[in-house]
């Protein structure tokens, strides 16, 4: 496993890692680093869309590439204008969105 191709799988983990943190520990690391919200779903997007190539060259299981897939949704549900409200601190602290974004991701890591 070399080249560009590791570098963005080993980004992709690092954003499973983030989205999996508790949701203080995520307002820290954006604020730290003056990013907005959308920026722990901007950083995981990037590398989720290349599951199926991590799957076909084994550097992913199926199951793990159907466990990204599944947070990927439930992102992709969460953004529009309509869905605004998820994109704030507080959202981010109390919805049941984010809660499951952080639950898949955590069983995600768990595997």
């Amino acid at each position: 496993m070399t080249g560009p191709g590791v570098k963005l799988l080993v980004a992709l983990l690092k954003a499973v890692g983030q989205l999996a943190l508790p949701a203080n520990v995520q307002i820290a690391f954006l604020r730290e680093r003056g990013l907005p919200i959308d920026e722990l779903a901007l950083g995981y997007h990037d590398g989720a869309v290349l599951v199926s190539q991590f799957v076909a060259n084994d550097w992913l299981t199926p199951s793990e590439g159907a466990e990204i897939d599944k947070i990927d949704e439930l992102l992709d549900g969460m953004s529009g204008q309509d869905k605004a409200r998820l994109w704030t601190e507080q959202a981010l602290e109390e919805s049941p969105e984010w809660e499951a974004v952080r639950s898949r991701a955590r069983e995600m890591l768990g595997r």
